[in-house]
């Protein structure tokens, strides 16, 4: 083998080791804004609650959320977006048992302490026997990696079904 072969074997695993890093880099971007929007989407429900058996669910808040988080950060906080960030957290409760065992120091609520108060829906527990655990062995459980397999936009695509039944057969195909 010359030169020439050897320095195009060099350049050929350079190539591939660096686009691995990237598909790397950009899996972890992706899972750290994916569950980044589910922490913001749970503060929320959980300030909403404040301990309280039902939320006390106003446009206002999310509006005041929008406005100040959109000064704060630029683009990306819109009321649509505040929304699917709480619509993400209460469609999506498997992410509570990935984000228990998580590391990231992102997971810490300022809430916590009202975790245990807090009351789901009759929906929310409909979807908690689906989605329930990384243990979850029913016809019904999914993935608990999920939210590393999607992107935001696929979750927000996902969001946008309005029939549950809908939404687990799409989920179950992945």
């Amino acid at each position: 083998m010359g030169k020439v072969e050897q320095y195009n074997g060099l350049v050929e695993q350079i190539v591939t080791l660096v686009q691995q890093s990237k598909q790397q880099v950009a899996r972890s971007v992706n899972q750290t804004i994916t569950l980044t929007y589910w922490q913001i989407g749970r503060y929320i429900v959980e300030f909403e609650q404040t301990g309280e058996k039902r939320a006390k669910y106003g446009k206002e808040l999310l509006e005041n959320l929008a406005r100040d988080l959109t000064k704060k950060f630029g683009r990306g906080f819109s009321y649509r977006n505040i929304n699917l960030f709480r619509q993400f957290y209460l469609t999506f409760p498997i992410l509570q048992s990935v984000i228990a065992e998580s590391k990231n120091p992102i997971v810490q609520s300022p809430f916590a302490q009202l975790k245990d108060e807090i009351l789901q829906t009759p929906s929310a527990e409909f979807k908690e026997k689906i989605w329930q655990t990384p243990s979850a062995k029913s016809e019904t459980s999914l993935n608990p990696d999920l939210f590393q397999q999607l992107s935001w936009s696929h979750f927000v695509r996902l969001l946008s079904i309005k029939s549950e039944e809908e939404r687990v057969y799409y989920l179950k195909k992945l």
